[in-house]
């Protein structure tokens, strides 16, 4: 009769955690979605971004600088979105786990004594500590992959706007010497 009660309650409690866990994966659907907002502007901002970097006319490097530092801010918060986006799907990852091993502790509880449960119970303790170690190394990677996109875009930007000074002041010692040279011509012409 104990061992009876003692099996409802534990599916009662299995229950209440699977409602929970539904709960949290809407939440976490819910922002998911303000994710993909942000990344549509960013979009929109790295467009604007290249659009700018294609008119080699802009004379004026202090725009150049504070649209670049602006780049670098998205950028920034884009990396920061996109970990805080995979760790929720880790998350949510989790969270169907566990909702179907809740589902399966249900099932499986109706059937076991309690020495099976009990195997069952440090079996399933073992499984759950090897498979947090394996998302602890999975973000780990993750987030080392997405500090080097970081970086190499930054050395990307820094690049673009020294490959940008450097023809901007090209052109400008070019016209000095073209200039230089229309007015030294005409001087020759007449002395001769």
């Amino acid at each position: 009769m104990k061992d009876l009660q003692e099996i409802t309650r534990q599916g009662n409690l299995a229950v209440t955690q699977l409602e929970m866990a539904k709960r949290m994966i809407e939440e976490m659907q819910m922002k998911n979605g303000n994710a993909s907002q942000i990344k549509d502007q960013i979009v929109v901002l790295e467009k604007q971004l290249s659009a700018f970097t294609d008119n080699e006319n802009s004379p004026q490097d202090a725009l150049v600088k504070k649209r670049l530092e602006a780049v670098k801010n998205i950028e920034l918060q884009l990396t920061k979105m996109r970990r805080r986006n995979k760790e929720l799907v880790l998350e949510k990852r989790e969270l169907l786990v566990q909702l179907y091993a809740a589902h399966a502790k249900i099932s499986a509880l109706s059937d076991m004594t309690e020495s099976k449960t009990i195997a069952k119970i440090s079996e399933l303790k073992h499984a759950n500590g090897n498979l947090s170690k394996e998302v602890e190394r999975l973000q780990k990677s993750r987030f080392d992959m997405v500090e080097e996109l970081v970086c190499q875009r930054w050395l990307n930007a820094c690049l673009r706007a020294e490959i940008q000074y450097h023809q901007t002041s090209s052109r400008k010692t070019l016209k000095k010497e073209l200039q230089k040279d229309s007015d030294q011509k005409p001087c020759k012409i007449t002395t001769q």
